[in-house]
Parts: C-alpha cells; sequence; structure tokens
C-alpha cells in the first residue's frame, strides 16, 4: 500500500530516481509536483469572487469560456469536463486538479521557478483507491473526489501525461484532498530540498525534461531558451552551468 512507502527529503534527482525504483512499483500511482508545500485544493478554491460563491464564479467562467474559445481550438471539446481540462490547461481556474503519470515532470513541476518560503513537495496518489468519472455525470454537480483521464484534445495533457482529480465545490467550500481522512492512505509526500532546485532543473534537462517538452509550442520553446541562455539567480556559482552545456532544443 501506499500509505506504507517511507517519508523522504530529496535532494537530487538520483536520489528520486533511486525512490522510485525502491518504492514505486504499484499500477496507478500519479504524481504532483509543487513549489511550495500547500493543500491539494484546485486553483478555484484560491480565487475571491465577486458578488457570488465560488461554484457560481465557476459555472460562469465555464459558460463564457465555450462561447467565446472555439475559434481558438482545433479540436472543439464534447463534454463539460473536457471543457474545463483544456480551461484548466490554458490557465483558468476550476475544480480540477492536475496530475501526472511521469514522474519526472512532476518533479519539473516542483523545481521549475524560484523557491518559495520553504522546499517543494512531490505528492504520490495511488489514482486506482478513487473512482474515476462518469462520461454522463455533471462535473459541476459532483460531491466526492474522483479521477479525470480526459481524451488528448491538448497538445499539453498528452507531452505531460496528464490527469487530473475533480473536487466538489458547494458555496465557497473546496476541501484538499489531503485533508479528507478517507483519502489518507491513498497520499504520500516527498518533500523536495529547496537549495537543490537549481540543479535538478540542470539534471531534469540532460533527461529531456524542460520546459519546451513540457509546455509544446511557441511559449515553452522561448521559456527553455530563455533559461538555456542565462544564470539562475539560486545559480553558485555563477558559472557552475554554462549556458554552452544545456541543451536549445
Amino acid at each position: 500500500m501506499i500509505s506504507e512507502f517511507p517519508n523522504a527529503h530529496i535532494t537530487s534527482v538520483g536520489q528520486f530516481v533511486s525512490y522510485l525504483e525502491r518504492h514505486c512499483r504499484l499500477d496507478g500511482l500519479v504524481f504532483r509536483g509543487q513549489r511550495e508545500d500547500r493543500p491539494l485544493a484546485p486553483k478555484i478554491s484560491r480565487l475571491q469572487p465577486r458578488d457570488m460563491t465560488r461554484a457560481d464564479l465557476e459555472r460562469v467562467m465555464v459558460n463564457e469560456f465555450q462561447r467565446t474559445a472555439p475559434p481558438h481550438l482545433d479540436i472543439v471539446p464534447a463534454s463539460t469536463v473536457e471543457w474545463l481540462a483544456v480551461a484548466q490547461n490554458y490557465g483558468m481556474a476550476t475544480r480540477l486538479l492536475d496530475w501526472t503519470y511521469n514522474p519526472l515532470a512532476a518533479l519539473w513541476f516542483a523545481v521549475a521557478g524560484k523557491p518559495g518560503q520553504g522546499d517543494g513537495v512531490v505528492w504520490i496518489l495511488q489514482s486506482r483507491d478513487l473512482e474515476d468519472m462518469g462520461q454522463d455525470e455533471d462535473p459541476l454537480a459532483i460531491d466526492r473526489v474522483k479521477i479525470v483521464r480526459p481524451r488528448h484534445i491538448v497538445g499539453r495533457i498528452v507531452s505531460q501525461l496528464g490527469l487530473f482529480t475533480i473536487h466538489p465545490v458547494v458555496g465557497d467550500d473546496v476541501t484538499p484532498i489531503d485533508l479528507i481522512p478517507e483519502h489518507g492512505r491513498s497520499l504520500r509526500k516527498l518533500t523536495i530540498a529547496r537549495d537543490t532546485f537549481a540543479e535538478m532543473r540542470w539534471v531534469l534537462d540532460r533527461c529531456g525534461v524542460n520546459a519546451s517538452s513540457i509546455y509544446p509550442g511557441l511559449d515553452g520553446l522561448c521559456s527553455h531558451l530563455q533559461w538555456a541562455h542565462t544564470i539562475d539567480q539560486e545559480e553558485e556559482p555563477a558559472d557552475e552551468y554554462p549556458s554552452s552545456s544545456r541543451r536549445a532544443g
């Protein structure tokens, strides 16, 4: 059981991979990286609506997204949950929480930016302990956390090997999954040392995991090129990872 996995404080990509080799042989494991240790709640829980509840705000945004987004889409979503997945992947706050089947992608998300006040984290979830959301269910009316495995209609879902947990939103109440007792046995959290972020970004890039691979398209490519040819503020000494040693595409 995942609850039997040991806690670990990760200080290198090699240590992270060794942990996976020793302990993560179960089927159905998915991963989520976070720059800071914060509750496992979707982005909608952090918005402050104007004159409405969070549940009402989400429905308003989804309805407007469905009305205005089609000219920008190659494939039109076939269901409300697909609309949520597309909106989520382009930055809109929804009741979806991102996970990935790729543990190195999760680690990249944890270390991709400048560290926060504390260490980063990588969460491990045994997804088989949660029910998959049915095709005919209304995702805006669910009453418990479920798994969403969307069609591959957005390139980022494909490149990130992505899936989601979907969370109930009742008025303004959105309970983080890690605070729901019945789901505690399905989760494990690894801490990622904040002073190793820059080193891990460099090693992950050598493994082909970077902004360009995670975010296919010009925005990801430009982000990667900028990183590849500049020095991160956390890097000490300044010439430890010269740009010539990084992959630039």
